[in-house]
């Protein structure tokens, strides 16, 4: 890159980072959100935060992450599969320029997939997600280092290579509250309102869906 291209790279990054400090950091920036999911395919909800934001998170599909899920850094999403009936793996062949002469696969006919990761979730760093795996359920808990190749209940503790469940956080009647209050609805304002059923959960569900009948 070349001088001018780098002080103009710098320059941007540098407006960019004032826009998002502005609008209240990674947690709450509507910009940040915006160039992420032009520029990397990404949508993040509000108060959601961490390796989200990374330029290699998502390798090739699509993702949606809820709100107030926290990701740690190099998590890598792979959300696209090299043909492995064809005579060679390699992306090399699937450049325009070798279509364009013998015809086969356009590199955008290759198939993608999209990753959906709930609301409240907590994934480790350096976790590796595959395309085998479309969702990951609210309040889901993935240890550092993990390899994720199937789906992920809500409020399971996953961990390991391939991923295995540990155990629940909560219990059944505890997530089904969970589930139906959808309390990440709600504002972190409202929400610290019910913080003495921190470790309530069907106290908490309760609360949540009594702000949510007198609105």
């Amino acid at each position: 890159m070349s001088m001018v291209g780098e002080l103009r790279r710098k320059v941007v990054k540098y407006l960019e980072n004032g826009i998002i400090s502005r609008e209240g950091g990674e947690a709450t920036s509507t910009y940040l959100r915006k160039i992420t999911r032009e520029r990397n395919n990404v949508e993040v909800g509000l108060y959601s935060y961490g390796g989200v934001f990374e330029k290699g998170f998502n390798l090739g599909g699509r993702v949606i992450v809820g709100r107030y899920s926290s990701i740690g850094s190099n998590v890598r999403y792979f959300g696209g599969n090299h043909p492995i009936v064809h005579f060679s793996t390699s992306p090399f062949f699937y450049r325009q320029e070798w279509v364009d002469k013998v015809g086969g696969v356009k590199v955008q006919d290759i198939e993608r997939f999209t990753l959906q990761i709930g609301n409240d979730c907590w994934i480790g760093g350096n976790v590796l997600i595959t395309c085998g795996c479309h969702k990951i359920g609210n309040g889901a808990i993935i240890g550092a280092g993990s390899v994720v190749t199937h789906d992920v209940e809500p409020y399971s503790i996953v961990a390991g290579n391939p991923a295995k469940v540990i155990r629940k956080r909560f219990s059944d009647e505890e997530i089904d509250a969970l589930e139906k209050s959808k309390w990440f609805d709600l504002t972190p304002e409202k929400l610290l309102k019910l913080y003495q059923f921190k470790d309530k959960p069907v106290q908490f569900a309760n609360g949540c869906m009594e702000i949510f009948e007198k609105e």
